[in-house]
């Protein structure tokens, strides 16, 4: 028997004439509003989540109740009543099948998709009052299992899920450990949720996130709590369930997309940065977990072991692009550049296995150069509110030559968060480059009011240029305080302090003293292995003798200098002082090979050719070969940008010698400038003031020849008898 071709036809009409087709529509539209609705309005009602999920599945659950009724009953003018079967004759007479829609339909069509369009477009309302780029801290995990590889994973999963979004920003935990030490609670290992509460309502962050996991048969159950840091309520609750540990990952999407839908964030938003979580970390819990102890461990300065625990994560998952890339940064600071490059390259081929801000956060580490510096610009571009983006941007930008370029990262910095100590100590060393010794003061100084702890502990680095800067200032007195500070450190830090402390001793032409700091500071470097900082103090101390006269002391300083350096791979920024003492001692042959040595060398041909053409000027200085000597200091200083004072020293030296006197006031005017006091430019930088008085005196400039004579006696003229320069200065100024 053939098929009845009329029988789709017949029903079609049947279903208009019993007004099945609008009741359907009518049903989903209204349905669909009031869920919308209820879950547009939900999170400022707190209406519980299980009220939704109810009316949810009564909705569904009813269409086809609804559909059922409607085909069987017609509402008239007299009531309900039962639709009745066309006739035979009804039947037949039937028109083919078209389909005219009424404006009706029309309405409800444009209305149902209003809805659709709507449920992916119109934010939650939320209790909390959150608005776009605002905060939240989610506090450490609350382990009601007896499975440690919860502990700090889940919470790091469930960070890296919602960071994603550019609606919600997570307060990160480099930031809530600032905080603890200024709370003088560092000390405490587990960020709680009343612990979390209380730096949330200090910092004005506008929502604490709660996450717990207990387990029953294999069954976990993890629920988080969005709670108001200003009342302490929770706000909105959620739970979900995950069968074995492989569906935990999952789980945490799943919650930290509500977490997002509770704060505001639209579905739309989401669904367009959502990757899934196992995906943007890892698969594997034990690896997880394995990466978030090593950052732990990182922070707290452990950084050979960090280093270990990112080693074994990656060998549990050789794809997790983040440990790769957390293992670079700790080559790169364990073991330079070229060690980090095979992992950063790792992590950059496997960017599909992170989310779009750890992206690019992976490409800006990785880089460098003013591609480091295009890197972070085009991360902040998407993430403006990043202080440790600008912060970066100003260290890409610093070592890059653009102080004041940096200056101005480092301010952005400032301005999303105060309280940073590098960023003020970094602005305090830019100022000081650029001369603004005031300003270098006042962020000096607020980097010690935040935390003075983290100061005094450092190895001496801050206190040397901060105690400089007050020493520029005429605060002696304060200088010496800060350089003690030192004094009861460690033993790397007790040789700096004592380093600077010699410094200022040579600043005042009191070399004698300082040679017996600088040989207390050589005994610290000994008994903590530090080879480097003790080769700087014995070319401090070579400098000390030349500038007493001490030949024979000098000698001996260079031959203890050249034993320490010769095998070491310091770069010729080190060994460069070395060598330009030998060729002040008059051998020149030994610094003759020490350029040799650099030349056999690829990273002097790489980055430190300037180094080559300043020690090849030097020697041909030394020799007499004035033009040789100014034609390769000439390049030494085109191939250094930023301008370094040693080689404008040199270089003005060098004019002074050939005659060329108004360009050897030129270099050594730049020479006083760019050098710094407490470094191994202190001592030229001293010299410079009365190198220029000699050639503003052959130049008949009596009056400024005067100003930078007297200076330089001003600053050698009480010190010890028979430093080089002071009885040719008085000479002059008589």
């Amino acid at each position: 028997m053939l098929p009845d071709p009329n029988k789709p036809a017949r029903f079609w009409h049947e279903l208009k004439r019993r007004k099945v087709t609008r009741l359907a529509t009518i049903y989903t539209v209204v349905g669909l509003g009031i869920i919308e609705a209820v879950d547009i309005i939900g999170g400022r009602f707190q209406i519980p989540e299980w009220t939704i999920q109810i009316l949810i599945i009564v909705v569904i659950a009813g269409f086809p109740v609804a559909m059922i009724l409607g085909w069987i009953f017609d509402l008239t003018s007299k009531g309900i009543e039962r639709t009745l079967p066309l006739t035979p004759e009804q039947q037949a007479s039937l028109p083919a099948l078209t389909w005219r829609p009424s404006w009706i339909s029309i309405l409800l069509f444009m209305i149902l998709i209003s809805l659709t369009v709507a449920f992916f477009t119109v934010p939650r309302a939320n209790a909390l009052g959150f608005q776009k780029r605002d905060w939240i801290l989610i506090a450490d995990l609350e382990n009601n299992t007896n499975d440690e590889v919860f502990d700090r994973s889940l919470m790091h999963a469930l960070s890296v899920t919602i960071d994603q979004s550019k609606y919600v920003n997570i307060y990160p935990r480099r930031r809530v450990m600032e905080v603890l030490q200024r709370m003088q609670m560092d000390r405490i290992g587990k960020i709680d949720t009343p612990l979390a509460l209380e730096i949330a309502e200090r910092e004005n962050i506008k929502s604490v996130l709660s996450l717990n996991i207990s387990e029953i048969n294999n069954t976990y159950l993890l629920s988080t709590s969005l709670v108001d840091p200003y009342t302490g309520e929770t706000v909105r609750s959620r739970q979900v369930k995950a069968v074995g540990k492989e569906e935990i990952l999952q789980a945490l999407d799943e919650l930290a997309t509500k977490a997002r839908r509770d704060l505001g964030e639209t579905l739309g938003q989401i669904l367009q940065r959502k990757v899934p979580l196992a995906k943007a970390t890892t698969t594997s819990l034990e690896a997880l977990k394995l990466y978030t102890d090593g950052a732990v461990t990182w922070g707290q300065g452990g950084w050979q072991e960090a280093q270990a625990l990112w080693t074994r994560a990656v060998e549990l998952d050789s794809g997790f692009a983040w440990a790769n890339a957390s293992l670079g940064l700790a080559a790169a600071w364990l073991e330079g550049e070229e060690a980090a490059q095979r992992y950063f390259d790792r992590a950059l081929n496997q960017l599909d296995r992170v989310t779009e801000k750890e992206r690019l956060w992976i490409m800006a580490l990785s880089a460098s150069g003013q591609q480091g510096v295009d890197a972070y610009q085009t991360y902040l571009q998407q993430y403006p509110d990043d202080r440790d983006g600008w912060y970066n941007l100003g260290n890409s930008l610093r070592e890059e030559g653009r102080v004041e370029d940096a200056m101005e990262a480092y301010q952005q910095s400032l301005a999303l968060d105060p309280m940073q100590v590098w960023c003020h100590v970094n602005l305090g060393v830019g100022y000081d480059n650029l001369g603004q010794i005031k300003e270098a003061a006042i962020h000096f100084e607020k980097a010690f009011q935040i935390n003075p702890a983290e100061m005094k502990s450092w190895r001496g680095d801050v206190n040397r240029i901060s105690g400089f800067v007050l020493v520029k200032q005429g605060d002696i007195t304060q200088a010496i305080e800060r350089f003690e500070l030192l004094s009861d450190g460690e033993e790397g830090a007790r040789a700096n302090g004592l380093r600077s402390r010699a410094l200022l001793k040579m600043y005042r032409g009191k070399h004698s003293s300082a040679v017996v700091l600088f040989e207390q500071a050589v005994v610290f470097n000994q008994r903590c292995d530090a080879p480097l900082s003790e080769f700087r103090n014995r070319m401090y101390l070579a400098r000390a003798y030349q500038s007493m006269g001490k030949d024979a002391y000098l000698a001996k300083e260079l031959t203890l200098g050249q034993e320490l350096a010769e095998g070491s791979e310091w770069a010729p920024q080190w060994t460069i002082h070395l060598a330009i003492r030998l060729i002040d001692y008059g051998d020149t042959l030994k610094a003759q090979a020490w350029l040799d040595s650099w030349l056999h060398s690829d990273r002097a041909m790489e980055d430190n050719e300037w180094a080559v053409e300043l020690l090849r000027g030097e020697i041909a200085l030394a020799q007499g070969n004035l033009s040789k000597a100014v034609a390769s200091l000439e390049l030494a200083d085109q191939l250094y940008p930023p301008g370094f004072g040693l080689i404008k020293e040199a270089l003005g030296r060098a004019y002074h010698a050939s005659g060329q006197l108004e360009q050897a006031e030129a270099m050594l005017m730049e020479a006083i400038r760019l050098m710094h006091l407490g470094s191994e430019c202190q001592e030229p930088w001293t010299l410079a003031h009365y190198r220029l008085g000699v050639v503003l005196e052959e130049m008949g400039e009596t009056r400024k020849s005067r100003i930078y004579l007297e200076k330089f006696l001003e600053l050698w003229g009480s010190g010890d008898k028979g430093l080089v320069g002071v009885a040719d200065a008085r000479r002059r100024l008589q």
